[in-house]
């Protein structure tokens, strides 16, 4: 059955990378349905991710929301720090989109003290002093926003990474027209 499951989840990344959202969150659910049954509850939370991406780049904030909360109850049930790192720093991006930015910010320290427990890599550390520098651009916050980007991008240079810099670099130019510095 988890072979099984594995296989619609495959699908439904396959659907997904189309932007067929409707059939990728079908095929993840099947593949939840098939974890559940053969009582694998790591596939099912990965299950629940996967449906909540579909929901995040689609924003539905309340879907993506409850799905990344059912993942994150099995991840802290299993001890899988690593999971619940993302898992938070996801909900985190819920957060941000929706304005709430000291939850967002929470969500990211969360994430990060957990990723850190783990001496998680580099690159996740990039990516998640990333999404907390570019909350605290959006909160207003110019010298902490460049704080954390420049952290950033010293972790993504360190994991010889380039596919975020622009991204990194997009908030870092924010923050300098929020400051003024136009140079």
């Amino acid at each position: 059955i988890t072979l099984l499951a594995r296989a619609k989840s495959l699908i439904g990344i396959a659907y997904y990378s189309r932007s067929e959202h409707d059939a990728a969150i079908e095929n993840y659910q099947t593949s939840y349905e098939l974890y559940h049954r053969a009582g694998d509850v790591r596939g099912e939370a990965t299950a629940h991710n996967l449906i909540a991406n579909v929901y995040f780049n689609l924003g539905r904030w309340g879907d993506a929301d409850f799905h990344y909360q059912q993942a994150l109850k099995i991840f802290v049930r299993i001890g899988d720090l690593y999971n619940q790192a993302v898992t938070h720093n996801n909900l985190g991006g819920i957060a941000k989109n929706q304005g709430r930015f000291e939850d967002a910010i929470q969500f990211y320290e969360d994430a990060l003290q957990l990723i850190e427990k783990i001496d998680g890599s580099v690159w996740i550390m990039g990516m998640f002093h990333m999404n907390f520098g570019a909350t605290y651009v959006h909160q207003g916050d110019a010298i902490l926003g460049l704080q954390h980007l420049e952290s950033s991008q010293e972790f993504f240079t360190e994991a010889q990474s380039k596919d975020f810099l622009p991204e990194v670099w997009r908030y870092m130019a924010e923050a300098n027209i929020l400051m003024g510095a136009f140079d």
